[in-house]
């Protein structure tokens, strides 16, 4: 299996950050319209981005920056048309949700690093003055999302993946209310 590629956090920090390895799942399946009847390819590429998002406290950055969060969001809401696949998907965006809280780019090798000073300037970052921890730029990436994933069908969406997308909807609601705190507070010391 693919995964077991994936199965130590070395491991995974060579294949995010070295070899490129969320950009290509990305691009080559998740987003790519041919892999939309490629059951098989969708249901490997979802599991490879979960382990991947294991040690959210050393991937985090990259994985947003590459934008692995938006295509496991369309994965797990609209695009695996196998639950697992789509499960698999959801319990990724909840694990960058739950760890990525703790990472720090000095934690990190030096391309998790430029990532985050990339972060610090993007429009996410309020008046790009302050570096956000990778939870709340993943809730960020999630956000546009929440009404689809609040518009789900209940009776053909697997229970499995309703769970990791009420997680992550929990997590959210968390993270974006301290994003516009950070926010308000800038504004008040302008």
């Amino acid at each position: 299996s693919l995964c077991v590629l994936a199965n130590s956090d070395d491991r995974i920090v060579a294949m995010v950050q070295e070899v490129g390895m969320v950009k290509v799942i990305c691009d080559d399946l998740l987003d790519c319209p041919s892999s939309n009847f490629d059951l098989n390819g969708m249901k490997a590429g979802c599991d490879l981005m979960r382990n991947l998002c294991i040690p959210a406290h050393l991937t985090v950055y990259t994985i947003v920056s590459s934008g692995g969060v938006t295509s496991l969001a369309t994965a797990a809401i609209a695009k695996a048309r196998d639950q697992n696949a789509a499960a698999a998907a959801a319990a990724g965006i909840r694990l960058l949700l739950e760890k990525g809280v703790n990472a720090e780019p000095s934690l990190t090798t030096t391309s998790s690093v430029a990532a985050a000073e990339d972060n610090e300037k993007s429009e996410h970052t309020p008046n790009g003055s302050i570096p956000l921890n990778g939870s709340i730029q993943v809730a960020l990436d999630v956000a546009p999302k929440v009404m689809l994933i609040l518009g789900m069908d209940l009776v053909t969406t697997h229970p499995f993946v309703r769970v990791e997308l009420a997680r992550c909807l929990c997590f959210i609601s968390v993270y974006l209310w301290k994003w516009l705190n950070i926010s308000d507070d800038n504004d008040d010391n302008d």
